[in-house]
């Protein structure tokens, strides 16, 4: 499985200027450290495009979306 991460720039243009909590480094270890992940797109794109797909040979996405509105 493949998890797409985005940078800390992007990040904190998305979520605010008080984000991310962590940085992107430790974001992607503490990503790697679960069992079924297998690769991190570091600083994935906000729009996936059809060549990444194909590319990446991607079969499912998947997105989490925050209904938590601070």
């Amino acid at each position: 499985m493949y998890v797409g991460i985005w940078d800390d720039e992007m990040t904190s243009f998305y979520k605010g200027q008080n984000y991310p909590i962590v940085h992107l480094q430790e974001r992607v270890l503490m990503t790697l450290a679960c069992k079924h992940v297998d690769d991190v797109v570091i600083g994935s794109p906000y729009i996936l495009t059809e060549d990444l797909i194909k590319s990446l040979n991607i079969k499912k996405v998947v997105q989490i979306i925050d209904t938590d509105e601070d």
